[in-house]
């Protein structure tokens, strides 16, 4: 049976997702270099490259998602599972990044049925003044 490495997470997750088996010895491998003395590892995800589902072969869905990956091409009907999970998994990553760049922490404030989020950044005078405007 003969394998193929997957380096890419998402079209690894993709495959997985489609019933593409990994596999059975050792799915994931680690390879580890140094390149200008900072250690560097390099995941590999093994499928079966002779496998398929009821969603296509391993290298027809590898093939489509390459080629969708700026969303240029699709070798596939565009209904294809694989591109809702391709796009499932490119949202994440962006509200991933809304999480960790653009959130700003707020703390609740409460007075009886009225509520109000202030961020946690905001001056003491800002914090004071609105908790005034909710217990009056």
């Amino acid at each position: 049976m003969r394998h193929i490495p997957i380096r890419d997470i998402k079209l690894a997750s993709i495959l997985s997702g489609l019933g593409i088996p990994y596999r059975k010895s050792d799915p994931v491998t680690c390879v580890v270099s140094t390149e200008n003395g900072v250690r560097k590892e390099q995941y590999s995800f093994w499928f079966e490259l002779d496998a398929s589902s009821q969603h296509g072969s391993t290298e027809t869905l590898i093939r489509a998602y390459q080629a969708a990956y700026q969303w240029a091409e699709y070798l596939l009907p565009q209904e294809h599972p694989l591109y809702y999970i391709k796009a499932g998994l490119e949202n994440r990553e962006i509200f991933l990044h809304w999480i960790r760049q653009k959130v700003e922490p707020m703390k609740i404030y409460q007075n009886g049925n009225q509520t109000i989020l202030i961020g946690e950044k905001a001056s003491q005078a800002l914090k004071d003044k609105v908790k005034r405007l909710i217990n009056k």
